[in-house]
């Protein structure tokens, strides 16, 4: 496949790992986070992603990565019922950013059909999708400094015009609202899970993968906590939290001396508009890369795309309007996704240490000690001499 074929650098990793993960995940970090204690619960969900993302990583740098530990350790019919559930995962997972980026457009730029803004972002998707992983690492690699740079500094200057006490916690501090408020906000870090299949393809040292990893995550949770911190000073929690526009409302209303940012409103949704492009296409290309394996599939990319975009459409039509999609996804992720992101890496990685010791251990039992070797030669040695004598 051509994760094994193509290596791509820790840099590019780590900017994988913002974009994709920060882009989407900055739009819905107030409304998920929960009206009280929202600072506390976003920093709860750093620490949270800091380990769901090691074990990530740790599995997929075993032996080969991913692929190879699922497909050594389980029958061809299991894992390939492993990989079409990753590829509905994803689909599901892409439509509901579809349909975010759509709800997105039609409040801001365009009120038009759905078909007719849907279709040329899923064009842009399939032809991001395509690429080789070592393209879409340079892709992204291009695009970052032009994405984070104006993005970082509008929220920068929005923390002049915040009231941070909005987003401080309340004083009657409730463990069990603030642990689900940092379960739901778990479901921003889904996009860690593409680390299962590209650390086999991280070029360096494990260390060096290790740290570049980290690295990515904390960067990507430092800027959800910038946006909660900024959106919530400057809109208040209640809007906050009841808008699925509350980031864009909030970077709207940011201004600074001259009224320089007051034009910049439509330039700055584009930006939102690639990230979720960005990540919506790394779903599909995910998505393709498992249809290939599962089918055996060596024909150009292009075409074995289209069965991930279908599914990923049908999944979409599913719900009438964002609103719902939210509202089912959240539940969604936090009763099935998120569990199975990690029951199933963890559950194949111990099915193949468990297959990789019986292995190692009937290799043992075959080959003969050195002890018995040495004997074996030496008494084989002595009836010779005998013989000849």
């Amino acid at each position: 496949m051509e994760e094994a074929q193509y290596r791509i650098s820790p840099r590019q990793l780590q900017r994988m790992i913002i974009l994709e993960t920060g882009s989407i995940g900055c739009l819905f970090v107030t409304a998920w986070s929960g009206y009280q204690n929202g600072i506390l619960t976003v920093l709860f969900s750093i620490i949270a992603s800091l380990i769901y993302g090691g074990i990530l990583m740790a599995i997929g740098r075993t032996d080969g990565g991913f692929f190879a530990i699922t497909e050594r350790s389980l029958s061809g019919f299991l894992w390939r019922i492993v990989w079409g559930i990753y590829m509905i995962r994803f689909a599901i997972r892409g439509a509901w950013i579809l349909s975010y980026l759509e709800y997105l457009v039609r409040e801001t730029l365009f009120d038009g059909s759905r078909l007719m803004i849907i279709l040329p972002l899923l064009v842009i998707c399939v032809y991001a999708s395509v690429r080789t992983l070592v393209g879409r690492a340079r892709f992204v690699e291009l695009l970052f400094w032009w994405m984070m740079v104006p993005l970082i500094l509008l929220f920068l200057t929005g923390l002049w015009k915040a009231d941070l006490h909005m987003a401080a916690p309340i004083q009657d501090i409730r463990i069990s609202e603030l642990l689900s408020g940092e379960y739901r906000l778990m479901a921003l870090f889904l996009p860690l899970e593409f680390l299962l299949f590209r650390m086999s393809a991280l070029e360096g040292k494990n260390q060096q993968a290790w740290v570049s990893g980290m690295k990515g995550i904390l960067f990507a949770g430092l800027w959800l906590l910038l946006v909660y911190c900024v959106t919530i000073g400057i809109i208040g929690p209640d809007w906050g939290h009841d808008t699925l526009l509350g980031v864009t409302d909030a970077m709207e209303l940011i201004t600074v001396r001259g009224g320089g940012l007051e034009r910049l409103d439509i330039l700055l949704i584009l930006f939102w508009l690639i990230g979720g492009i960005i990540t919506l296409s790394a779903y599909i290309f995910q998505g393709q890369q498992l249809w290939k394996r599962i089918v055996s599939d060596r024909s150009h990319s292009l075409l074995s795309v289209i069965p991930m975009v279908l599914v990923t459409l049908a999944v979409y039509y599913c719900f009438a309007d964002a609103e719902t999609w939210s509202d089912w996804y959240v539940s969604y992720a936090c009763m099935i996704d998120l569990p199975l992101s990690i029951v199933l890496p963890v559950l194949i990685w111990c099915i193949y240490k468990l297959r990789y010791a019986k292995t190692q251990r009937k290799t043992m039992e075959t080959e003969p000690s050195v002890k018995e070797f040495v004997k074996q030669s030496a008494a084989g040695k002595s009836y010779e001499r005998g013989k000849e004598k």
